[in-house]
């Protein structure tokens, strides 16, 4: 028998089946839909047809908390909402209400759901800072040689790499949620911590910025936002 758990979002009940990890959690994305007030044939239908997330649709025939028989349901592994929350454009949508919904579960929705199952999980979490390291690294590099800082800057930077260096594998050793509620820091306050020189930090910033948001997007961690929308 599968077990389904329900999160209470904003007026709405979201359904899972929990699995060990992220990527084998399963979302029921009807009720997701729904909650959100949109039609859910029209997003069934992109669904299939989405080539990175039609791969990803999982089949479930269980019964629905508040049904009186099993049905079949299509999921999508936690690791997959907050890529289809970004393909809803709260632009094309001419009710306010429903827009603001859209824009609210965009923010929250899958944070709350990854909350939900792993915020208090305390596994060890297979992550590789030495490769990161190693991308900011060539990165810098990159910057020096296409002029984009000055030579004497990246000289600095890479001294700075070091500092960064226990930096990240701070955050990569995070394995469950509590480190967005504790330790979350902007990209840009990293960076200041490290003393990297104001010269030339903002690509260094919007790097880190990426390579970080990528990373917790492959292992499913969580990204929040601060009030203005910062990542954090």
């Amino acid at each position: 028998m599968t077990d389904l758990t329900t999160v209470d979002f904003h007026g709405a009940k979201l359904v899972a089946i929990k699995g060990s990890t992220p990527a084998e959690t399963l979302v029921a994305m009807k009720p997701v839909v729904e909650g959100m007030g949109l039609d859910w044939e029209e997003q069934r239908r992109k669904l299939h047809r989405h080539p990175v997330l039609a791969p990803d649709l999982t089949f479930a025939t269980v019964q629905m908390p508040g049904d009186d028989q099993r049905r079949e349901w299509a999921f999508l592994p936690l690791t997959r909402v907050n890529f289809w929350l970004a393909t809803v454009q709260p632009g094309r949508i001419h009710n306010d209400e429903v827009k603001a919904k859209v824009v609210d579960y965009q923010r929250e929705c899958a944070d709350v759901l990854f909350a939900h199952f792993f915020a208090k999980a305390g596994g060890e979490v297979v992550a590789k800072p030495d490769e990161m390291l190693r991308r900011m690294d060539g990165m810098l590099k990159m910057l020096s040689h296409k002029g984009t800082v000055t030579e004497k800057t990246v000289v600095s930077l890479e001294r700075d790499v070091a500092s960064l260096a226990s930096i990240v594998r701070d955050l990569v050793k995070c394995a469950d949620g509590r480190f967005a509620v504790i330790d979350a820091v902007p990209a840009l306050q990293i960076a200041t911590d490290a003393k990297v020189p104001k010269a030339g930090r903002r690509p260094i910033v919007q790097e880190i910025s990426r390579k970080l948001t990528r990373f917790c997007a492959d292992h499913g961690y969580v990204v929040r936002r601060d009030a203005r929308g910062t990542k954090l």
